[in-house]
């Protein structure tokens, strides 16, 4: 019998900007993609051919609204998101699994991301916050990365 991998819980799954956790965050994704250039002649016939091109990475978190500033608790929340793209100042984005899980929540001293995952510099190229009538209100926030997203190291 093959031995079966052990999924992963999302609530394990993380993005930390500039060292800290995303206040009330729901869902975080990291999405990288490398263009295909194509590179066909008229010798390749009707089939085509194509050359691996740039990578290009993005990510994105989703979180129910706060407005409060890191300073207080630690954690980036939507003005800090706001500021860094008023102003154009890329922040580091780390994505993968917590190696502190916590059943109980935000543990001491926060999340840290364990070996295996990634980080890179990215700009915030846009942040959404929405306050409908008769439920909580949430906050999208997207992010353009810069260069090249490398390994997290212990």
């Amino acid at each position: 019998m093959v031995k079966r991998r052990n999924n992963t819980q999302g609530r394990n799954v993380m993005i930390l900007v500039d060292g800290k956790p995303i206040a009330l965050a729901t869902s975080h994704t990291l999405n990288s993609t490398r263009a295909m250039n194509d590179a066909s002649t008229k010798d390749d016939g009707v089939y085509g051919y194509s050359e691996p091109g740039n990578i290009s990475w993005t990510a994105s978190i989703d979180s129910l609204f706060s407005f409060d500033p890191a300073d207080d608790d630690g954690q980036v929340a939507y003005d800090f998101f706001m500021d860094a793209q008023q102003s154009g100042t890329p922040v580091e984005v780390i994505f993968g699994i917590v190696s502190n899980p916590s059943e109980t929540g935000l543990p001491e001293g926060g999340w840290k991301i364990g070996t295996g995952g990634r980080k890179g510099q990215a700009h915030v190229t846009d942040v959404q916050a929405t306050g409908p009538n008769g439920s909580a209100a949430t906050m999208s926030v997207s992010l353009q990365g810069i260069g090249k997203l490398d390994k997290v190291t212990a």
